[in-house]
C-alpha cells in the first residue's frame, strides 16, 4: 500500500449542499460510457495496470492505494482509493454499467433482483433518475445509508447465502470458515451475525451504497481489516483466474454483515435503492484514420451474419494492389469476440489490413427509428450507415458496402471515379425504378414521401462513397436524423437517403452495384417495366460486373443456384467460414426435405428443387471420398427414390 500525506477535494457544483460523491470504478480494458454529473466520479480500477496513453480519468493508483490488487479485490480498489484520497460528506459506489436507481417508480428485475436495460442513454439515464440530487438528497434525509436492493437467493433455488457461496464452483467453502475465523479474532462481537447472514436468504451484492463520511470510515476499517487478514491466509496460487477474485466477493458479504449488525445496535433505517445493469456500456465514439492515404471501407453486420461479411471482406482483398492500406471498419451491436478475432484474422493474411469494430447499439437505441415489417430480411442494422457522418467525422471520404455481395475490381477505383463535389457518389436503383412503374402502392408511396422529379435518379445505398468532408460543409446530422425517426420508410434507410441528398448525388456506372436476379424475378420485372434504357445499362454492367449485389430475399448461401451464385462460392470455398455455410445450407435442404415429418409426402415440384440443390451446391463441391460428401450422396439418392 502507497502513503498518502493529504486526501484531495473534488469540488461539486453545489457547495452548499451536502457533497455527495458516488465513485464509478471503471475497467482499463473497456471505455465505458459516463454519465455527466458531478455526482459521478469516474475512477480507473487497477490504473497502475492502464498503459493507454492520454487518459484522462482519475485512476486509483495515486496516493494511499490498493490499486496492484485489482485482480482479487475487484472495485474495492476503487473503493479503498476513495476513502483514503477523498473528502466528501456521503461517499457510494458503483460500477461501469451497474448504477443505483434513484427512481420513485419500481421496475421489473430479473430473478437475480438487477433491473436490466441495454444501453446508457439520455433516456436511460432519465428513467431511473440517476443525476436527481434532490432526490438523492431526501433519501439521504430519510435513511441513514443506501444500498442496492437484495438478491433473494432462495428465487434461484438456493436456501441460504451460504449454500449459494457454496454453488459456485470457483469459489470454497472453507473461505467462509477463514472468515468466520477471522472476524472472530479482529471483531468477535460480529461473529454472530456473520452466521447469521450467511445462513439469510438475503444476499446485498455488488458493493454497491452511499453512506455518510462517520459510516463509512467505520466500515471500510472493518472491511479492509478482514480483507488484509484473509488475504495473508488464502492461498491464491493454484485458484483460476475468476476464483482469484474471491476477496472482492467476500467484501460483498462482508457488507451484509456490517449492516446487520449496525441496524441490530443502532437501529439504522436502511434505504433500499434497484440494482441497474447495463448490457452494453461501450463508449461511442469517433475513430482516426489509419492513415493519410488509407482507404477507409465502412461494412454493417450482425453477430450471425459474419460468415458472408468475412467472404465479401475477402472477395475485395484478392483484388488490392499491394502497397494499399485498407482501413475496414465494421458496423456493429452484437459481434463476438471470437468472431471479432475470426475477422481480424485476415490482417495477418495481407499487408497494410487493418479491421476495426465500432459499436452502434447504443446510438440506434438513442434513436427511435421505425422498422419496415414487411421486410423481414432487412434488420436494424441497415440504419447504421446514417452514422457515418458522426463515426467517421475525421475522414474526409468512405467507402460504404454491404455485406451481401462480392467484388471483382480494386475497390480502390471507386473513389477516383466518385465526386468531390457531391455527398453521395451511387448507382441508380433500376430496380426500384421497375417497382415503381409496375406496382401502384410503390408509385403512390414514392411521389408522395420521396417525391424525386425524375424517379430514375433514385440510388441504390447498398453501394456508395461518402464524402463527409462535402456533408459538414452542406447538413446536420441531426437534420438526417430527425428525418429517419419521422415515419416508417418503404425502404428504411435507402429512402431516407434518397429524400435528404436527392439534390446531392453522382451516379456511378452501374458496374459498381450490380443488383442479381434475385429469385429469378428482379430481371425479368426490369425488363417489363423499367426505362429501355436503363434495361439495356443493367445488361451492359452484367457483363462485367465490379460488384455484384445480392440484394433482396434470395441469397446464395441459401439459393446456391440463384444468378450469380458461382461467383460467391467460388471466394467462400477459400475461406475458413466455407464450412459454417455449408452447415447451414444443410439444414436449409434437411427442412426443404421434411414436410409433415416425412419427406417421401413431397410433391415433385419440391423434390426436384431440393435435388437439383444437392447435386449443384454439394455434390459439385465436396470432394469425393469424404464423409460428407457420401452423406449427401445417400440423401440425394434417397430423394430421387433410387
Amino acid at each position: 500500500m502507497k502513503e498518502n500525506n493529504s486526501k484531495i477535494d473534488i469540488k461539486t457544483k453545489e457547495n452548499k449542499k451536502p457533497d455527495i460523491k458516488i465513485f464509478v470504478s471503471h475497467r482499463i480494458d473497456l471505455d465505458a460510457e459516463t454519465i455527466d454529473n458531478p455526482l459521478y466520479v469516474n475512477v480507473r480500477c487497477g490504473a497502475v495496470f492502464d498503459k493507454r496513453e492520454n487518459i484522462d480519468m482519475l485512476g486509483d493508483d495515486t496516493g494511499d492505494n490498493i490499486s496492484e490488487k485489482r485482480e482479487s479485490f475487484n472495485e474495492l480498489t476503487v473503493q479503498y482509493w476513495a476513502w483514503k484520497n477523498v473528502e466528501a460528506d456521503y461517499y457510494g459506489l458503483c460500477h461501469y454499467r451497474r448504477y443505483l436507481s434513484f427512481s420513485n417508480k419500481y421496475f421489473k428485475t430479473d430473478v437475480y433482483a438487477n433491473v436490466v436495460d441495454n444501453y446508457i442513454t439520455n433516456e436511460s439515464i432519465e428513467k431511473y433518475e440517476l443525476i436527481n440530487y434532490s432526490n438523492i438528497e431526501k433519501l439521504l434525509q430519510t435513511y441513514n445509508i443506501l444500498i442496492t436492493e437484495p438478491y433473494i437467493v432462495s428465487k434461484a433455488g438456493f436456501k441460504n447465502v451460504k449454500e449459494q457461496w457454496n454453488a459456485v464452483r470457483y469459489f470454497k467453502a472453507d473461505y467462509v470458515d477463514m472468515l468466520f475465523e477471522t472476524i472472530d479474532e479482529l471483531y468477535p462481537e460480529y461473529l454472530v451475525f456473520a452466521k447469521k447472514y450467511f445462513h439469510s436468504n438475503k444476499f446485498i451484492p455488488c458493493n454497491m451504497c452511499i453512506m455518510n463520511k462517520d459510516m463509512f470510515n467505520e466500515y471500510n476499517t472493518f472491511l479492509f481489516n478482514i480483507l488484509f487478514a484473509l488475504e495473508n491466509k488464502i492461498d491464491t496460487v493454484d485458484l483460476s483466474s475468476e476464483g482469484i477474485r474471491v476477496l472482492g466477493h467476500i467484501g460483498e458479504r462482508i457488507l451484509g454483515i456490517f449492516l446487520m449488525y449496525k441496524q441490530d445496535k443502532n437501529k439504522l433505517k436502511i434505504g433500499y435503492l434497484q440494482r441497474v445493469i447495463f448490457l452494453n456500456s461501450e463508449k461511442e465514439k469517433p475513430i482516426k484514420p489509419i492513415s493519410n492515404n488509407s482507404i477507409p471501407i465502412v461494412l454493417a453486420s450482425n453477430n450471425y451474419y459474419v460468415p458472408y461479411l468475412y467472404t465479401a471482406i475477402m472477395s475485395f482483398l484478392n483484388y488490392k494492389n499491394e502497397d494499399d492500406i485498407y482501413d475496414i471498419v465494421i458496423l456493429n451491436s452484437d459481434i463476438t469476440k471470437k468472431n471479432k478475432m475470426l475477422l481480424k484474422y485476415m490482417e495477418k493474411n495481407g499487408k497494410n489490413i487493418y479491421i476495426r469494430f465500432v459499436n452502434m447499439g447504443a446510438l440506434i437505441a438513442k434513436n427511435k427509428f421505425k422498422q419496415n415489417d414487411e421486410l423481414s430480411h432487412i434488420s436494424l442494422d441497415t440504419f447504421y450507415r446514417l452514422f457515418i457522418p458522426k463515426i467517421f467525422k475525421d475522414f474526409d471520404r468512405v467507402i460504404y458496402l454491404d455485406s451481401d455481395l462480392i467484388i471483382k475490381k480494386n475497390i480502390a477505383e471507386i473513389l477516383k471515379e466518385s465526386s468531390l463535389n457531391h455527398t453521395i457518389s451511387a448507382t441508380r436503383d433500376i430496380d426500384f425504378v421497375s417497382q415503381y412503374y409496375g406496382m401502384k402502392k410503390v408509385r403512390s408511396y414514392s411521389d408522395s414521401v420521396i417525391r424525386l422529379k425524375q424517379i430514375e435518379n433514385y440510388f441504390q445505398a447498398g453501394v456508395f462513397v461518402f464524402n463527409i468532408k462535402m456533408f459538414k460543409e452542406k447538413y446536420s446530422l441531426d437534420e438526417l436524423l430527425n428525418l429517419a425517426i419521422s415515419r416508417k420508410f418503404l425502404y428504411q434507410d435507402q429512402d431516407i437517403m434518397n429524400i435528404f441528398f436527392k439534390n446531392d448525388i453522382f451516379y456511378l456506372n452501374l458496374q459498381w452495384n450490380v443488383m442479381t436476379d434475385c429469385a429469378e424475378i428482379r430481371m425479368n420485372q426490369i425488363r417489363l417495366l423499367a426505362p429501355y434504357k436503363l434495361y439495356k445499362e443493367y445488361l451492359e454492367a452484367r457483363k462485367n460486373p465490379y460488384i455484384i449485389h445480392y440484394a433482396g430475399f434470395a441469397k446464395p448461401w441459401n439459393r446456391p443456384e440463384d444468378d450469380f451464385g458461382n461467383d460467391f462460392w467460388e471466394v467462400a470455398r477459400n475461406s475458413p467460414v466455407y464450412e459454417i455455410m455449408l452447415k447451414r445450407l444443410s439444414i436449409d435442404v434437411t427442412n426443404e426435405m421434411i414436410v409433415n415429418n416425412n419427406y417421401v409426402l413431397m410433391n415433385n415440384k419440391l423434390k426436384n428443387k431440393i435435388l437439383n440443390k444437392i447435386r449443384s451446391v454439394f455434390i459439385r463441391t465436396i470432394p469425393k471420398n469424404t464423409i460428407l460428401y457420401k452423406f449427401f450422396r445417400m440423401i440425394y439418392r434417397k430423394v430421387r427414390g433410387n
